[in-house]
């Protein structure tokens, strides 16, 4: 049985974007996917970074999802970046997000750093950029 309400969002995506935790894990248990997308275009892992919910970004950050990109080909991680969130940026960082990915307007993690409202992350990705 599918719940979903006018967004398409279900219970496990409602459990991500008011930040609990436990209910996370609960339905990451009971099989809910991790991958599948709500009607905007986010996964569950966007939400949790949207949302600054670290718990779930812990949690859903060691599942291998999470480089999936939303509709507009941002990975949780360039989303992170552009919003300045450096506690879910170090997250997915610490569990290998991949540093190369691109948009589909063609912003690359620098860009979107240069833009964005963290100068550690900035120093970060410059750092990455020099290698």
């Amino acid at each position: 049985m599918t719940i979903v309400d006018q967004d398409g969002n279900n219970p496990f995506m409602a459990a991500v974007r008011y930040d609990s935790s436990r209910m996370v894990q609960y339905f990451l248990q009971l099989g809910y996917r991790p991958e599948k997308k709500e009607k905007d275009g986010n996964t569950p892992i966007h939400i949790a970074v949207r949302s600054k919910n670290l718990a779930a970004i812990k949690l859903l950050a060691r599942k291998p999802h999470i480089n999936f990109v939303n509709d507009d080909g941002r990975s949780p991680l360039a989303a992170a970046i552009a919003i300045g969130n450096e506690m879910a940026t170090e997250i997915l960082w610490r569990h290998n997000a991949d540093p190369h990915t691109v948009d589909k307007a063609g912003n690359t993690l620098l860009l979107l750093a240069c833009a964005g409202k963290s100068i550690v992350i900035l120093k970060h990705i410059w750092n990455i950029a020099q290698k």
